[in-house]
């Protein structure tokens, strides 16, 4: 979900329903409660309509939500107008949405994605045991080494939780995965990779890496998940990793992000959109 496209839904929707009265402003924080539940109100009526607005007025849907909080139509009118002349307070009102809204977002495509932990479970790939507590069971894998045999072509995601503590003495210790051909050579050929280090700070962390397999000569996923420098010297190993899965996607059922379209007659130029910073891969 993009926020310049979000936000220009939600504009529209002001926009929609504003008018002029004084009555009582409704504080920011039901504002933006208020705002979310009428975009995803709102996306309802365009599913239900083919992708197109009722010609009836869509106020009606909305003011069982008002009532919900204790408002009126007149007080919401009034409110828009309020926040619409504090260009900075309607800014941070539209920014809260947003990102409530992701989050709703998020959490219904990872819904989609994994229906249910048995689900994921049955689906597992990971080939090694799903904890791993390295102070402990470095004597069976050192750097938590793994090769997994690839399915075809698609996407593998890895996932897991980490817990680093700050007396762990690994050097540089990092997670370095890739997809692995065996050209008998020492190192064979390694496509794809991902590096990621650790935090060593006691709280648990949860992460997830997607492989996307393109190359139909690769045959395994391969890597280690406590690569470190240092060789061979005995160190104080202490980091737990748990809930271990690789979860296959086969190509011809990924499906590309679904787009939403802005409403038309706003303007996306004059609009500020969120700023999301990636992630940097090393």
């Amino acid at each position: 979900m993009k926020s310049a496209t979000l936000k220009c839904l939600l504009l529209g929707l002001l926009f929609t329903l504003s008018a002029c009265t004084n009555k009582d402003i409704i504080p920011k924080k039901d504002m933006v409660e208020i705002l979310k539940k009428m975009y995803l109100t709102d996306g309802v009526i365009n599913v239900v309509n083919n992708g197109k607005l009722f010609a009836k007025d869509t106020i009606s849907y909305y003011e069982p939500i008002l009532k919900q909080y204790g408002y009126s139509k007149e007080q919401f009118d009034s409110s828009l107008k309020y926040y619409a002349q504090k260009a900075e307070a309607l800014d941070k009102i539209m920014d809260q949405v947003i990102i409530e809204l992701t989050q709703i977002d998020d959490q219904v495509d990872l819904q989609h994605n994994i229906q249910d932990s048995a689900i994921v479970d049955s689906l597992n790939l990971w080939p090694l045991k799903t904890t791993w507590n390295m102070a402990v069971d470095h004597t069976q894998n050192p750097s938590l080494g793994f090769e997994l045999p690839l399915k075809g072509q698609g996407e593998y995601l890895l996932s897991f939780d980490t817990q680093f503590f700050p007396d762990d003495s690994s050097k540089d210790c990092r997670l370095y995965v890739f997809f692995y051909l065996d050209d008998k050579t020492s190192i064979g050929v390694r496509t794809s990779p991902i590096f990621a280090n650790y935090t060593k700070d006691g709280e648990i962390h949860h992460r997830r890496y997607v492989f996307k397999l393109e190359n139909t000569l690769a045959t395994h996923l391969k890597g280690w998940l406590y690569d470190n420098a240092n060789g061979n010297e005995e160190f104080n190993r202490h980091a737990i990793f748990s809930n271990l899965r690789v979860i296959y996607k086969p190509a011809n059922v990924i499906k590309k992000p679904k787009q939403l379209k802005p409403p038309k007659n706003i303007p996306v130029k004059n609009l500020k959109p969120k700023k999301f910073v990636k992630p940097v891969e090393r």
